[in-house]
């Protein structure tokens, strides 16, 4: 869900192609506050973001959206760019995306791991709730938490997704795809600082 003051304003969206199938972004002068995977087994993300916000105007806008994935995917260059980052939720599960984005590339942690990094060490269920929830898919890395027992747990873009997303970011060299170590994120502004190609 987006915020109450957004509602009325105009949401670009667009589809482009990633390493893990089709991405959805949506976003706004504020910045992306979606970014999922389309699913041919469910309703199309611009659909439901129509039903849930019946008075925001929509515009679609494919090459701002693949120029956004572009970002995301295309390794570093010299020319420093910026992916301003506006999810809206809780404010628990802000702090528990806060937490997400403090995983190393290429690495993974437990859900417990997390609810002890945010002092609230019998949360686990709860931060599970709120990584589900993550509206941004790879920026803000959900795919890094794992179960306690080592087993790849859910995603709501699929556990095959998941694994692949893993495995991807196991073969590529962190310096590569900063994407998640350079993200910054306050209460006035959630921005991700990336190069462009």
């Amino acid at each position: 869900m987006f915020q109450q003051e957004i509602h009325t304003q105009q949401i670009k969206w667009g589809t482009a192609p990633s390493p893990f199938g089709e991405l959805f972004l949506a976003f706004t002068t504020q910045g992306l506050s979606q970014l999922s995977f389309v699913e041919k087994s469910t309703a199309h993300p611009v659909d439901t973001l129509q039903n849930n916000l019946p008075n925001a105007s929509f515009k679609n806008d494919n090459p701002a959206a693949n120029h956004l994935a572009n970002l995301i995917f295309d390794k570093k260059s010299k020319t420093p760019s910026t992916i301003h980052l506006d999810p809206t939720g809780t404010p628990f599960q802000k702090k528990v995306w806060q937490a997400l984005l403090q995983i190393p590339f290429g690495e993974t942690t437990t859900y417990s791991a997390i609810a002890c990094k945010i002092g609230m060490q019998n949360a686990a269920r709860a931060v599970g709730n709120a990584v589900g929830a993550n509206p941004i898919a790879i920026l803000i890395p959900c795919h890094r938490v794992i179960r306690a027992d080592g087993k790849i747990g859910g995603y709501r873009w699929g556990t095959t997704r998941k694994n692949e997303i893993l495995a991807w970011e196991q073969n590529h060299a962190p310096e590569q795809f900063q994407f998640s170590s350079l993200v910054k994120m306050t209460s006035t502004t959630k921005h991700i600082s990336r190069d462009q190609s």
